[in-house]
């Protein structure tokens, strides 16, 4: 019969092959993410603008001239981004919808927002290729991609549709 109390030999193998296969598959999830180029910021499915994640100035290899804040401002006729290089102070709209982005050392984070749940101002920064920020009240969505300003990867028109739901 079977003692539970003894551990054989087969069952060491076992448990090392699952410990090696647990720690191969968590390396290749954390290394397979690529650092995204480009930060798109969509509002109502309309790109509102794109900026170089980690674009130099010349002459200064590793700085960013694209770092700062971004203020969109969301209404009915469409939105609108702002850039300042520092945190704007003070009452930042009057009335409309706003989410406050930080763009810095090639992460990107919404900072504050006047939306109720403030879920994308709790949301960790992201820093990678395919990871989003959504602010759903304000139909705003803030996605890094690989790519360059412009640049598509499908051969698609942008107008046209990738899909149909029925």
């Amino acid at each position: 019969m079977f003692d539970c109390g003894k551990i054989r030999k087969t069952d060491i193998v076992l448990i090392i092959f699952f410990l090696t296969a647990a720690l191969l598959a968590g390396l290749l999830f954390l290394r397979g993410q690529d650092a995204g180029d480009m930060v798109h910021i969509t509002c109502d499915g309309r790109e509102i603008c794109s900026v170089a994640l980690r674009q130099t100035k010349s002459g200064d290899a590793g700085e960013s001239t694209q770092d700062g804040y971004y203020l969109i401002t969301c209404s009915h006729e469409g939105a609108v981004a702002e850039y300042y290089a520092d945190k704007p102070e003070g009452k930042l709209t009057d009335g409309t919808g706003y989410n406050l982005i930080r763009i810095a050392d090639g992460s990107v984070s919404v900072v504050s927002a006047d939306c109720h749940e403030q879920i994308c101002v709790h949301h960790k920064p992201i820093t990678g290729e395919g990871e989003t920020i959504v602010c759903l009240p304000h139909r705003l969505v803030v996605e890094i991609t690989g790519g360059k300003a412009g640049d598509s990867s499908d051969d698609a028109p942008a107008d046209e549709l990738d899909g149909v739901v029925r």
